[in-house]
């Protein structure tokens, strides 16, 4: 179940900060920003479907069409950054485990935080993390001028970190498609395979949800 969202940089809202109940009513006067919130989530669902990994979001698509990232970004100011913050609580544990370490991070709140700019003019990924209750687990661009990221992990109560695989030391790509992991993060590191567990919980949060349409239309 979706319980917040936090939205920074996107179309008319500089910052906003909501929170999610079973039921959650949005009121406003016309054009104060009621339907980007909306646009968002789907835009975040339309991205997952897509079948372009290039793109960190697909702007235009199945639901929503939102033009250029310079139509999408508070101000249309292309050096502001895009920033975002879905939590969601399910009722089943989302857990992060690897063959090597066992259980690292168990949690019914799964959240999803990431950072894209514009880059000659297309979005670009700058940041991404998962947090598992209070676990993070996070890709990061390395120093200023370094193009590569670093994967690293936070978890309290655990003296754990990613271990490299040997020979692999190259340096990680962005994240690919805003919310996901680069290959390479699972094969450069012995014990990330359940990156993709977390990235599958995300998606299957974004699965659940559906956009009906106006009421006053048939729903679509």
């Amino acid at each position: 179940m979706l319980k917040r969202l936090k939205l920074g940089n996107f179309k008319s809202w500089p910052e906003a900060d909501m929170a999610f109940g079973r039921i959650t009513g949005l009121f406003g006067a016309n054009s104060s920003g009621k339907s980007s919130l909306l646009q968002f989530l789907l835009l975040l669902k339309q991205t997952k479907d897509s079948s372009d990994r290039a793109a960190a979001l697909d702007l235009n698509g199945r639901f929503v069409d939102l033009g250029t990232p310079a139509d999408v970004i508070h101000g249309h100011d292309e050096d502001r950054a895009l920033r975002f913050r879905l939590g969601f609580e399910s009722e089943s544990d989302v857990e992060g485990a690897s063959p090597r370490d066992g259980t690292i991070a168990r949690s019914k709140k799964l959240t999803v935080r990431a950072k894209v700019d514009i880059h000659k003019q297309a979005f670009r990924s700058q940041r991404l993390s998962y947090h598992v209750g209070k676990a993070e687990f996070a890709l990061k661009r390395g120093d200023e001028g370094d193009t590569g990221f670093a994967l690293v992990a936070q978890v309290p109560g655990l003296d754990f970190s990613f271990t490299r695989t040997r020979g692999r030391v190259w340096k990680l790509p962005g994240p690919v498609k805003t919310y996901r992991f680069p290959d390479e993060a699972r094969t450069y590191f012995q014990n990330s395979g359940f990156l993709a567990d977390l990235e599958a919980a995300f998606e299957a949060a974004l699965d659940k949800l559906h956009y009906l349409g106006p009421l006053r239309e048939h729903p679509k």
